[in-house]
């Protein structure tokens, strides 16, 4: 009712009140019960997989060979794992894993992890062992990587972008060298004897040719260079390491020049 007659004043107002507190009170019923929406806390989400199922599945990955898939199931298991034996077991399976996907670093991590924990004597003593061979097999692979990132690189006739993994490479496993027939050192030589660079990087590109030149077998030509160093750039962070081969290469020098003394016939 919009509008009330003269005599009906009392009754239109009593029921525009009403309408009113009605209205607020919807409001508030409404508002609160949003207010408790917001606040009450999400459901908790629940893996697709129980444990034993995760296992179970991890396992026939496992003796397939399918390693990188058993990771991952390995990985969920972990984190619903409460009894600290088999939390270990499964550190150390990640840890095979990791291994024979040729990620060193986290597969010795988690045999380290796996030793922390209630191993069985017989994992625990190939943990120990596995540990003991694997940053050999760590290094051999960055070499590795470093060797095939050099040569890809020069297949594209990127030789400064080579040198770098090449020299890396070597200096991790230089028996790399003998597998090179490319031609990289030769080409890595000239370039770096004609590249001009700034005087905060020529130290760099003098210690490099030195490198390359040893190399190469030009000792003498590599000892030159690294004295460029010493006199030039004496203060730089190349300078040191110029020094300490400068000295070995005199060291190596001294001793091929010793002349065996005859002893003493009486």
């Amino acid at each position: 009712m919009i509008f009330c007659g003269l005599g009906d004043g009392k009754k239109c107002g009593s029921e525009a009140i009403y309408r009113i507190f009605w209205g607020v009170f919807l409001l508030f019923v409404f508002f609160s019960s949003e207010s408790q929406a917001k606040e009450l806390p999400p459901a908790p989400l629940t893996s697709p997989l129980t444990l034993k199922q995760l296992l179970v599945r991890a396992e026939e990955l496992f003796q397939e060979n399918n390693f990188r898939e058993a990771l991952i199931f390995y990985y969920e298991a972990l984190d619903t794992i409460s009894d600290l034996e088999l939390k270990s077991k499964v550190s150390f399976r990640l840890g095979e894993c990791l291994e024979a996907v040729k990620r060193f670093e986290f597969a010795s991590f988690h045999y380290k992890v796996a030793l922390r924990g209630k191993l069985p004597e017989l994992l625990r003593s190939r943990a120990l062992t596995k540990l003991g061979h694997l940053p050999k097999l760590a290094q051999h692979e960055e070499a590795t990587r470093l060797f095939n990132r050099a040569m890809a690189a020069y297949r594209r006739r990127d030789v400064r972008g080579a040198i770098d993994d090449y020299l890396g490479s070597l200096k991790l496993e230089p028996n790399l060298m003998a597998k090179d027939e490319s031609g990289l050192i030769n080409d890595a030589i000239q370039y770096l004897s004609l590249l001009s660079e700034s005087k905060e990087k020529e130290p760099q590109r003098l210690l490099k040719l030195a490198a390359l030149l040893e190399l190469r077998g030009e000792t003498e030509k590599a000892i030159e260079t690294l004295k460029q160093i010493l006199i030039i750039y004496p203060n730089s962070f190349e300078a040191r390491e110029a020094e300490e081969k400068v000295e070995f290469f005199g060291q190596k020098k001294s001793s091929y020049l010793e002349v065996e003394k005859p002893g003493d016939p009486l």
